[in-house]
């Protein structure tokens, strides 16, 4: 590899015609929106892939530093990706499993705004697969 290369001074001119991959457009509004869909999951991995370091970072930085080999600690980080990710789905309109969860658990309360409800009981049973 050449000096210029390594030193990042090269153009890179837009490929010819002939040398453009085929993409196929979509045939019907049920493919857009497909696509949509899935730019949009992307946009939110994207998004996770940034924010998630930081945040933890931040965390790290205040003093709470668990283990990351201990499964105890993992979950819950786990929990605390997947919230943001909900998060981040609904304002794509996109469902997460997450959202029944917060809908459910939580409840406005006049002087505090949204609450905890202490009248909700979670039941978590294993998802059977049919193969």
């Amino acid at each position: 590899m050449s000096n210029t290369a390594i030193s990042n001074n090269v153009l890179h001119f837009p490929p010819r015609r002939g040398d453009v991959k085929h993409v196929s457009l979509p045939q019907s509004i049920e493919e857009v929106e497909e696509r949509l869909n899935d730019f949009k999951k992307y946009h939110v991995q994207e998004a996770i892939e940034t924010i998630i370091p930081v945040l933890f970072n931040q965390i790290q930085v205040l003093g709470f530093e668990p283990s990351i080999d201990d499964e105890h600690y993992v979950k819950d980080a786990a929990l605390l990706v997947e919230s943001i990710r909900s998060l981040m789905c609904k304002l794509y309109d996109i469902q997460h499993p997450l959202q029944l969860i917060a809908g459910s658990l939580f409840e406005l309360d006049g002087e505090d705004g949204f609450i905890m409800s202490d009248r909700v009981k979670i039941v978590i049973t294993p998802y059977e697969s049919n193969t």
